[in-house]
């Protein structure tokens, strides 16, 4: 049932990061419209600023996933190890 109940968290936690690498991909491309849009210069270096520091995060986006998804499997094999020790005494 633990199984089960760690997939479903695990498909619902990356559906969540792929709409959070889709937003940011939308504001930068955004911010980037807006930048060549701009008549200030000091307007256009902000969008454009803002997009490149979005576009960055959205980079590493898949990156934090895998971290936290090794993460995840580590404590969950400790949990697990932990239980059959605890189990054999």
């Amino acid at each position: 049932m633990r199984a089960v109940e760690g997939a479903t968290r695990v498909a619902l936690f990356l559906r969540r990061l792929g709409f959070r690498l889709c937003i940011y991909r939308l504001l930068a491309e955004h911010h980037r419209k807006l930048a060549k849009e701009a008549v200030l210069d000091v307007v256009q270096q902000y969008h454009l600023d803002l997009a490149r520091r979005l576009a960055d995060e959205a980079a590493l986006i898949p990156r934090r996933t895998a971290i936290s998804e090794r993460l995840r499997d580590r404590e969950q094999q400790s949990t697990e190890k932990r239980g059959e020790d605890d189990g054999g005494e």
